[in-house]
């Protein structure tokens, strides 16, 4: 069975790790393991945006890559951007085995704070199964419901599902069959 490990990178809660694991196992029967917690490293962070540059972070956390790892998902608490983009709640590159899942913009719903747990949950879920689409190769989705549909805002978010939608399904078990 093929092993995505999980790193914290910075304050990342312990609960949302060990709740987030098996459901991503579920979606994508791979086994996934938690690594130790790493630090945000200073170098990503531009003081003009007061932000941390993904692009960085997931440089560094790919120094902690297992020899066996499929993929390397970072989930982080700080807020990130990338420069073609100021709102960024994750990041991956499909030729790459790392990703990057900022909770930090979870959190809110505009200029207050979202304090329901399971919303929050459900949100870092759905980023995170998003993302681990990516790095198996999956493009963007037109179907809004899709977990893979692009999140444009945090409504966008909490609109689609937690799972891909039939026409992604199909890819999926595709990939998983071969």
């Amino acid at each position: 069975m093929s092993k995505v490990y999980i790193v914290p990178v910075g304050h990342v809660d312990s609960e949302v790790l060990t709740r987030i694991a098996p459901c991503l196992e579920e979606r994508f029967l791979f086994q996934f393991k938690i690594l130790p917690v790493i630090p945000v490293p200073a170098q990503a962070f531009n003081s003009s945006k007061k932000k941390y540059l993904t692009s960085i972070i997931c440089e560094n956390i790919r120094d902690y890559l297992p020899f066996d790892a499929k993929y390397l998902l970072g989930i982080t608490d700080v807020d990130t951007f990338e420069d073609s983009s100021s709102l960024l709640y994750n990041f991956s590159n499909p030729e790459d085995v790392v990703a990057l899942v900022s909770t930090q913009r979870l959190l809110f719903r505009g200029s207050r704070e979202f304090p329901e747990k399971d919303i929050f949950f459900q949100r870092i879920l759905k980023e995170t199964t998003h993302e681990i689409g990516h790095l198996m190769g999956f493009r963007h989705c037109f179907n809004n419901s899709c977990v893979m549909y692009f999140s444009y805002s945090i409504n966008d978010t909490d609109k689609k599902e937690t799972f891909f939608c039939h026409e992604c399904e199909k890819k999926l078990n595709l990939i998983q069959n071969s």
